[in-house]
């Protein structure tokens, strides 16, 4: 229990009423009593209840977020757009620190329409979004790192995305970018639109320059024969 690791049967061998606690929300009542640091029954009971309440509706709260906002420029405020503090009470990890993705970053993927509140529903649902998010960040922040997959780009609601050649030219386009042109599923989806468009013999010079070609002598008249 002081350690923060805790399973439900050795808090129930403590005498604390485990009926709600499940292995989706166990980290989150491990880490909201590692911080009460209880020290009785009555307080541990509390804290395990205290966790789980906030526990739901910080599930709640993300599910609707993913499953009736979905669209990029966020507007309704009928369903709350999700908090640190509610990614923390769900115990997620790998969220806020240099280099990680941002609460931000992670609405984006839940803001689009590939990701519905079957996608985000669950601790471990959520918890997969930010780490495929850090795969593509860590791609861009250090060319030496492993290209995301086919599925990391879905994972955060990018579609269109084909696992060979069009995650190669994508993964080498993000190697050149900064975070702050990745640091949205919009910016990332208008890099595979464009990569997609690439693949296809339609791109834009528009997408070309987006993609890091350099397009100065690209023009009206000899697009088509690039």
């Amino acid at each position: 229990v002081m350690d923060g690791t805790a399973s439900s049967a050795q808090l129930a061998l403590l005498g604390v009423t485990v009926t709600n606690v499940t292995p989706d929300n166990l980290k989150a009542v491990q880490n909201a009593i590692g911080t009460a640091d209880p020290t009785s029954l009555t307080a541990l009971q509390t804290a395990v209840d205290n966790a789980i309440s906030t526990f739901n509706n910080a599930s709640t709260l993300i599910a609707n977020y993913a499953n009736f906002v979905n669209d990029y420029e966020i507007t309704d405020s009928i369903y709350p757009t999700p908090q640190a503090s509610d990614y923390t009470a769900l115990a997620i990890t790998g969220m806020g620190d240099s280099g990680q993705p941002t609460v931000a970053m992670i609405n984006s993927a839940l803001g689009t329409p590939a990701l519905l509140g079957t996608n985000a529903d669950t601790r471990t649902d959520v918890q997969a979004i930010v780490d495929a998010y850090q795969v593509i960040l860590d791609n861009a922040n250090t060319a030496s790192s492993t290209d995301a997959s086919a599925s990391d780009y879905l994972a955060i609601g990018v579609t269109g995305v084909d696992a060979g050649a069009e995650t190669n030219l994508l993964g080498s386009v993000i190697e050149n970018k900064a975070t702050a042109d990745v640091d949205s599923v919009a910016d990332l989806q208008a890099l595979a639109n464009a990569v997609q468009a690439v693949m296809d013999g339609t791109a834009s010079s528009a997408q070309l320059a987006l993609l890091g070609v350099t397009v100065t002598n690209v023009t009206p008249d000899n697009l088509k024969a690039v």
